[in-house]
């Protein structure tokens, strides 16, 4: 096997800046050559261009590839067609390298973060930086073409499970408002209005099995079934501690998912004081103010003592409901803008407790809502696996990176 090469990316390769043609010419008749002025219109691959201009200044061939030289910097999709480009991008061709080597090279840079950049309002990268990037390469181009092949393969793999899963996203939403609108009667089918009977009760159709019932109504009879966490000068940076109970924050609850960040902590005699806003396993966590308000999450197993911040609502379910049945139904609700009219946006959205309490919503038997959560559940489950197969690929195509553009490990060239 020859050896490896490091060049700069000028001696091996063709680059083209953009230069924006005059706004007047923009049009969206396809009128000239369809426009990019920068990365905001890539798509995964290929741009999805919606203006053309008919003053062509600099062109990004066919099969170029297409560089962001202004924030992101690196970010880059293949040129499907002949493109005019902008101040924002530059096109790329290799000329003493595969072209499918140098695209898999960029994208192995961008992950490092292997370009220099300038400018004090936003990051960009001018044609002499560019231009000094250092490819390193095999010699022979059979070799470049062999490892491009490798990790082209990878990246195909990606993209298929990733239409896979959003494939199973589209499957849910779908399954999700047959479930919380028809549910699935005592044969396993869900109803539909030829074989069953709906009926509506405090404005909300449902079938006649259901009933309509607050939120209030369905949370447990504790004194503290739906409450806000400690406000205003009940929890202020002089009781944070160390170490202690934590503190439960509006940030931590992302996509019906419960995700700590970085937690707070107050003492015992904090808790106790603050014991109406003591959150435990199995209790519903809704941020109550900000932009992910509504959104909510179950409290997970085994979780340490702790209390939940001023930002924050917890329901507390009792045992003749499902919190999990809630939590899916309030996260339904959120996504189709259903909670938008118990939301307060004086300062900043936020909802309103004593709203939410009233609010109402269809309950199933209780036996019927497990029902839903089990149907939903395999769904989920089977989501979960495909995106811990992506996670996988995703580490795969690292490290075949790491170790085929370094170098480090060679592949033998095909006959």
């Amino acid at each position: 096997m020859m050896n490896w090469t490091k060049n700069k990316l000028i001696d091996v390769a063709e680059i083209v800046m953009g230069q924006s043609p005059n706004s007047s010419f923009y049009n969206s008749e396809n009128v000239g050559m369809p426009f990019l002025q920068g990365c905001a219109e890539f798509g995964k691959t290929y741009p999805n261009t919606q203006v053309s201009t008919s003053q062509i200044k600099k062109i990004g061939k066919q099969n170029s590839i297409l560089f962001s030289v202004r924030a992101p910097v690196g970010k880059i999709n293949w040129a499907d067609t002949d493109y005019c480009i902008g101040r924002g991008l530059s096109a790329i061709r290799g000329t003493k390298v595969e072209q499918n080597y140098l695209y898999q090279y960029f994208l192995y840079l961008k992950e490092r973060g292997g370009y220099s950049s300038q400018g004090s309002t936003f990051d960009s990268i001018n044609f002499d930086e560019l231009s000094k990037v250092e490819i390193q390469n095999p010699e022979e181009k059979p070799e470049q073409t062999h490892i491009a092949e490798i990790l082209s393969t990878a990246d195909a793999a990606i993209t298929q499970t990733e239409a896979l899963i959003a494939k199973y996203q589209c499957i849910k939403t779908g399954l999700m408002q047959d479930l919380l609108t028809r549910g699935i009667d005592t044969h396993g089918n869900i109803r539909s209005k030829a074989t069953h009977k709906f009926v509506v009760k405090n404005g909300i159709e449902v079938p006649e099995e259901w009933e309509v019932i607050s939120i209030e109504e369905f949370a447990s009879k504790s004194k503290y079934a739906i409450v806000d966490g400690p406000f205003g000068s009940n929890l202020k940076i002089i009781h944070y501690r160390p170490s202690g109970v934590q503190v439960i924050q509006s940030g931590f609850v992302t996509d019906n998912k419960f995700i700590p960040k970085e937690y707070l902590f107050v003492d015992q005699a904090k808790l106790i004081q603050e014991i109406r806003s003591k959150v435990e396993t199995g209790d519903i966590i809704m941020a109550k103010i900000g932009a992910n308000c509504g959104t909510c999450a179950i409290m997970p197993d085994k979780h340490p003592a702790s209390i939940i911040a001023g930002n924050c609502l917890k329901i507390t379910v009792g045992s003749n409901n499902s919190n999990r049945y809630l939590e899916i139904l309030l996260h339904y609700l959120y996504a189709n803008g259903k909670l938008d009219n118990i939301k307060s946006t004086t300062a900043q959205p936020a909802i309103s407790m004593a709203q939410l309490k009233i609010f109402k919503i269809p309950r199933p038997s209780k036996d019927e809502q497990l029902r839903i959560v089990t149907a939903l559940g395999v769904l989920e489950k089977t989501i979960e696996e495909t995106e811990a197969e992506l996670s996988k690929l995703h580490s795969l195509k690292t490290g075949l990176m790491q170790d085929l553009l370094s170098g480090r490990v060679r592949v033998k060239i095909k006959d």
